[in-house]
């Protein structure tokens, strides 16, 4: 009987320098680490997640793409929203998932919505063919200004800004690219969960690697991680790492016992995906449009009201 062995894909990780990260959030005090945690959630705390990189390289390896899971020998693991969520801490006031794939936020509006002079921005902001966005250094510099000026409300949506560009959704080395922006901007403005966009750029990184059979692997490292590691163990605290979210310390995360699936199952999951993708492409596209296009609307309705308050208020005077 001949054992069918699993191929090997070339995965080169591309872990990022946190130490200035590190640098910038020890600037802030506790009350103004509070106040990020309760507006971003606890993307800080990945920072202090001490990652073994070979580990989330390997884990590539035995990811299946038509299950949308890792596949090992007698067991399936897949990622989940509520574990990212889990260790995110994502406010639960958000107003729905991101569906803002393809947009692209303007410098004016940005540099509006940081605090900061336009003209400094837009000097500093590269558009061109290949690449569009800021320089990692450019904007930790702005942050040091701002924390010299104590605008502690810019300081942290530049951070987070940062933390997004670099962490979570990075494509280019030390640079903070237009589809990091534009989450950071729908983010902020219009409140909304970027949790399952984070889950689908994880899945979707994966089965890269196993179309092209290697690749670079950017995405999330320390919170792919952290996920794993949960798995290895009883309770995720068990981890070295401390939590900005007191609501969080004294929470629990028990994984289930691993459910036995045979070979026959298997396969009859992957040909049911397989139909059931075809169908369900088309739909997700309407859906990510429509929900975009209500968000904006909303926006667009907030702000008109905000201008016609600030005029009534003129004609009093």
């Amino acid at each position: 009987m001949e054992t069918n062995k699993r191929t090997t894909f070339y995965i080169k990780e591309t872990m990022p320098d946190l130490q200035s990260l590190k640098v910038l959030q020890g600037m802030m005090s506790n009350s103004i680490q509070r106040k990020f945690t309760l507006k971003y959630g606890g993307i800080l705390d990945l920072l202090r997640v001490l990652v073994k990189v070979e580990v989330v390289t390997a884990l590539g390896q035995f990811y299946d793409p038509p299950l949308l899971c890792l596949l090992f020998q007698y067991f399936l693991l897949a990622l989940t929203l509520e574990e990212f969520g889990l260790y995110l801490y994502i406010p639960k006031d958000r107003k729905g998932p991101y569906m803002g794939m393809g947009k692209k936020v303007k410098p004016k509006n940005l540099a509006m919505t940081l605090g900061m002079p336009t003209e400094d921005l837009l000097s500093h902001y590269k558009e061109d063919r290949d690449i569009q966005g800021i320089k990692r250094s450019y904007l930790e510099g702005v942050a040091r200004r701002m924390d010299g000026d104590e605008r502690w409300g810019s300081y942290v949506d530049i951070l987070d800004l940062i933390m997004l560009g670099i962490i979570l959704f990075p494509n280019v080395v030390n640079f903070v690219d237009v589809s990091a922006i534009n989450i950071f901007w729908v983010v902020k403005n219009l409140e909304v969960d970027l949790v399952p966009t984070l889950l689908v750029d994880v899945y979707y990184t994966m089965r890269i690697f196993h179309n092209r059979e290697k690749g670079s692997l950017r995405c999330c490292i320390p919170l792919s991680y952290q996920w794993f590691s949960s798995h290895l163990y009883k309770n995720i605290h068990m981890i070295e790492i401390k939590s900005l979210c007191p609501s969080m310390k004294d929470q629990s995360y028990d994984t289930p016992n691993p459910i036995p699936v045979s070979i026959q199952e298997v396969d009859n999951l992957k040909s049911t995906i397989v139909r059931l993708e075809q169908d369900n492409e088309s739909l997700e596209h309407s859906l990510y449009d429509a929900t975009y296009e209500k968000n904006q609307i909303s926006y667009d309705l907030q702000q008109k009201d905000k201008q016609l308050l600030e005029n009534m208020e003129e004609l009093h005077i």
